[in-house]
């Protein structure tokens, strides 16, 4: 591995400047900007070819050595020092060492050839063997990769409204001390594990060099990815953990790009693993009745559960700060717990989920709409109304929100009216996805709840029978 000849001498100083024309043929030194690695620890290695005169040519010739790897970094650079009594003009190489192994390493020596400048004469020297101590990696630490320092930025470009489907830009910049660009971890593995997107590869850039005062190594990586949602809602891009070694603490430290949260527009996903697949306990066809006969009995049973749960629960005394011990407990404590232990409370509780299980799909449904009834907004009321529709009804909850009213009234609402159940849901769902907000969402809930309680008797269709029941044409006889 050889460096580059420039156009130009080495060194490419005017003559009169030399004091004496020195014959003496150059001289190689190597340094290492830390003698003492660790394994697989980037450092600088410099390579000076200082010479009396200007170089016409000069190509160091790398050892090749199975227990390091040596990558060129920069160079020549030429400059002028003066040493004793004599000027010399001084090139440099610089290399990039990543040692292998660890324990007691020899560098062999390094040869340079090339050719003075002026008189053209060539030359052939070797620097000195250079000795340095490897130490190996801390035990426990997986992955291995010991720095100075390490950051991650990313930066997601996209319209103010992201739609599924529509792709955006994401840029993930990697930025370390201690080591080149293209020996820093890629963020590619973990992006991959994104289900809410598709995400590529586009483009990666990386950079290397050195910090201004030529001590440590510095690295820079720039990855462009493309980000295409695959349904609407709430997306998480996931976060990127990169762990690494700091060389300055001796401790193991990880960074990482958070978590990035976007709403896209678009349909929702159609995870039909989350759905709850149950049979449906009503008997269908001519055995309804079997159903319905035996839920008489059960009706004073029902009648307490709606006492208990719409009844304000018992007050409560706020206790001292200095409670009783056990060791202070009479009589009275011991029946209170007994009281507490049979409290009609934890009778509600325990009778809740198992009378709702035995209800018609219409009480069901009832239920979950009086559960829903508390929440103010319309997004958090859809939301819950699709998970317990999932839950209770066995309506899938990916499906819109105005198909998600004709199967409520084809399955639990039987007795609504479909056109006016579906008129309200494609407001609620242009209020969520349409920015057509609605006036006053209480009296929306009130109407969407009349319309699908539980009925006894048949909808009169008064509007129906008006218009089946058309006047005679024409009755006077009159034109």
């Amino acid at each position: 591995m050889g460096g580059a000849t420039p156009a130009l001498p080495y060194g490419n100083y005017p003559a009169g400047q030399q004091s004496a024309v020195d014959t003496s043929p150059p001289r190689v030194e190597l340094q290492l900007s830390d003698p003492a690695p660790y394994v697989r620890q980037d450092v600088i290695l410099t390579l000076q070819v200082s010479s009396g005169g200007n170089l016409a040519e000069a190509s160091p010739e790398l050892p090749s050595s199975g227990a390091t790897v040596i990558r060129p970094l920069d160079g020549p650079r030429s400059s002028a020092r003066q040493r004793a009594d004599k000027r010399e003009i001084v090139n440099e190489f610089r290399y990039v060492l990543t040692p292998l192994e660890s324990g007691e390493i020899v560098l062999p020596p390094v040869r340079v050839r090339g050719v003075r400048s002026g008189s053209r004469q060539s030359f052939d020297v070797s620097s000195e063997p250079l000795r340095l101590t490897v130490r190996p990696p801390a035990a426990p630490v997986q992955p291995w990769l010991p720095l100075y320092h390490l950051a991650v930025r990313g930066n997601l470009s996209r319209d103010p409204r992201p739609t599924a489907g529509n792709p955006m830009q994401l840029t993930v910049e990697v930025t370390a001390v201690g080591t080149v660009g293209s020996q820093l971890p890629s963020a590619e593995a973990a992006l991959r594990s994104a289900k809410d997107f598709k995400i590529y590869l586009e483009d990666a850039q990386t950079e290397g060099g050195v910090t201004p005062d030529g001590r440590f190594l510095t690295g820079r990586r720039l990855e462009r990815y493309t980000v295409v949602p695959q349904h609407g809602g709430k997306l998480h891009i996931p976060a990127v953990p990169m762990p690494w070694f700091n060389l300055g603490t001796g401790q193991q430290e990880t960074t990482e790009l958070p978590i990035r949260q976007i709403v896209a527009e678009g349909p929702p996903p159609d995870d039909v693993g989350r759905r709850l697949h149950g049979t449906d306990i009503v008997p269908s066809g001519g055995l309804k009745w079997l159903f319905w006969a035996p839920l008489l009995l059960i009706v004073p049973v029902v009648l307490g559960y709606w006492v208990m749960v719409f009844s304000p629960p018992p007050a409560v005394a706020t206790r001292a700060s200095g409670e009783a011990t056990p060791a202070r407990r009479g009589l009275g404590s011991v029946l209170g717990s007994a009281l507490r232990a049979v409290s009609p409370w934890r009778l509600a509780e325990w009778l809740r989920p198992r009378i709702a299980s035995a209800l018609p799909v219409a009480a069901r449904l009832w239920f979950c709409l009086r559960i829903v009834e508390r929440e103010d907004d319309p997004e958090d009321w859809a939301m819950l109304l699709k998970f317990l529709s999932q839950k209770h009804l066995g309506i899938p909850a990916q499906l819109p929100l105005p198909e998600l009213g004709d199967r409520i009234c084809a399955e639990a609402a039987r007795r609504a009216d479909p056109e006016r159940v579906r008129a309200l849901m494609t407001t609620l769902d242009s209020a969520l996805y349409g920015g057509q907000p609605i006036g006053d969402f209480a009296a929306w809930k009130r109407a969407f709840r009349r319309e699908t309680r539980p009925r006894l008797l048949p909808r009169l269709r008064r509007r129906d029978a008006a218009r089946r029941q058309l006047p005679a044409l024409n009755p006077s006889g009159k034109i």
